[in-house]
């Protein structure tokens, strides 16, 4: 049942850093079947902006849509979920689940009609409705069968015929042939809008900032958010290039490495920071597509070196539990991150191969349990261990196999210099044809817990592997089986609405 859970970003740490940004053709390059760019942002996500950043993903997909995409790319689990073009909001709960904020729906009710809607958009031959799928309580979405000059005639004219019919409501027309009715009240920016709100009445602004990506026109007002900064990407579609060219000179949002200046902060209704100087540029047109371009604007505000900057300061001051926080815990934490990501993980995505690739930063009894339950002794005898070790049922890191880490957390280990790193493997393989990608498997989830120690041991990464443990994650227990149950809750089509179309 849909509630304020305002509760679950009060139970969770205070976010330092968010990053909001769009699926499709923004943070999923969907032509790409290798998904290079967006596993090098997952890489850079884990390694450089854990353990306190909020992910989230705005998408005009409704919750069914972002499910069949989430099986199809390696996306990591966001911890804020926007679909429906800002209509349909969702937080990531302590067990995994996601769950709906009825104070949003409660505010998007006011003053919509969807029947009412429906029936002006009806009278449109041009607007063919999209599947039932995307008919949600707060949004219609349609496909113009009209361009150029017809398609901004016939837009101007829905919505004068919705105001006359007394219906609240937001026309969004992006992609050069999705339209979709939206609640008066909805949209990307303005449930962008609302979360910051909820953000800011905790207490909790991000100090590093806000980061929007998008490449459509449905994204166009989230870089209208006070206090954010954002990311075009070299693939944008030509009416987010033309409010690109017309906002581009906007400042206030920050830009380089001091996050968002204090004229921005107070425009957002968040605490003000310190700094000075004139401000920078709020939006950036990237010169990479789809993720790469969000990692290069992560780049050129300087969220990245801010990022580990604050992680390493804030694991110096931490005790015990949660990130490394012994003397020199800054630098065992970082150097354990980054073994995990660069080295370890893609050992254990390297098939028959994984052995060998493990050995190579391995101490000399290191072991390796596998998914399987063989344990493999890396370096036997002193030797590095060789030859083909992988578990029943794994291919080998060829053919197109796409993996990536999530969920990964690193803590204390007991003595100086040791760290223990916990995290979720993922894996399947590439399609079979030009053009096709993997889906995620239902075994393709693997838990890891592997010890290191870290700071000048024997790895090439600084780090030396004391032992590596695979347990297989049952599919009911993944961040999958929340996505699927996400997607089978709510909505539905309208009547008389339904149509055969696709598309997002």
């Amino acid at each position: 049942m849909a509630s304020d859970v305002s509760a679950v970003l009060r139970a969770r740490p205070p976010p330092r850093f968010v990053l909001v940004s769009d699926l499709d053709h923004t943070m999923v390059q969907n032509e790409d079947p290798a998904h290079a760019r967006l596993l090098a942002f997952n890489a850079l996500w884990a390694s450089s902006f854990a353990p306190d950043p909020l992910l989230v993903f705005s998408t005009g997909r409704s919750p069914a849509l972002f499910a069949q995409l989430w099986d199809e790319a390696p996306l990591l689990a966001p911890d804020v979920l926007i679909c429906s073009v800002g209509t349909e909001l969702f937080y990531r709960t302590p067990s995994g689940a996601y769950e709906p904020d009825g104070s949003w729906e409660a505010v998007l009710d006011a003053g919509w009609d969807r029947d009412a809607a429906a029936a002006v958009a009806a009278r449109l031959p041009q607007l063919k409705p999209q599947v039932s799928s995307e008919q949600r309580r707060h949004k219609l979405s349609y496909h113009l069968s009209a361009t150029g000059r017809e398609a901004a005639s016939l837009l101007e004219g829905l919505r004068a015929d919705l105001a006359a019919a007394g219906v609240g409501a937001k026309v969004v027309y992006s992609g050069g042939v999705d339209v979709d009715i939206l609640a008066a009240g909805a949209g990307k920016g303005r449930a962008l809008e609302f979360l910051l709100g909820q953000l800011r009445q905790l207490g909790r602004w991000p100090e590093g900032g806000v980061q929007v990506n998008g490449d459509s026109g449905n994204d166009a007002e989230l870089f209208l958010v006070p206090g954010v900064r954002g990311c075009v990407v070299a693939n944008a579609h030509a009416e987010l290039l033309q409010f690109y060219e017309a906002h581009k000179g906007a400042g206030g949002g920050g830009g380089g490495a001091g996050g968002n200046r204090p004229e921005a902060a107070a425009a957002a209704g968040s605490p003000g920071g310190g700094g000075g100087g004139e401000p920078g540029p709020r939006m950036l047109l990237a010169s990479q597509p789809c993720a790469g371009g969000i990692v290069e604007a992560l780049h050129a505000f300087g969220s990245v070196a801010e990022a580990e900057a604050a992680a390493a300061a804030a694991a110096e001051g931490a005790e015990g539990e949660g990130e490394v926080g012994a003397p020199g815990a800054a630098a065992a934490a970082a150097a354990a991150r980054r073994a995990v990501v660069r080295h370890i993980a893609p050992a254990l995505a390297a098939g028959g191969d994984a052995a060998a690739a493990l050995s190579a930063s391995a101490a000399p009894r290191a072991e390796w349990i596998a998914a399987d339950g063989r344990r493999v002794a890396l370096r036997a005898g002193g030797k590095r261990a060789a030859g083909r070790h992988a578990p029943e049922g794994r291919g080998g890191g060829g053919g197109g196999a796409v993996a990536w880490v999530d969920a990964l957390s690193i803590a204390p280990a007991g003595a100086p210099g040791l760290a223990l790193a916990r995290f979720e493997a993922w894996s399947f393989g590439g399609g079979g044809g030009e053009g096709e990608g993997g889906r995620r498997a239902g075994d393709g989830a693997r838990a890891v817990c592997a010890l290191l120690r870290v700071g000048g041991g024997g790895g090439g990464g600084g780090f030396e592997l004391l032992s590596v443990q695979e347990t297989p994650i049952a599919a009911a227990h993944t961040s999958a089986a929340a996505i699927l149950a996400l997607s089978r809750g709510g909505g539905g089509g309208v009547d008389g609405v339904d149509g055969e179309g696709g598309g997002v």
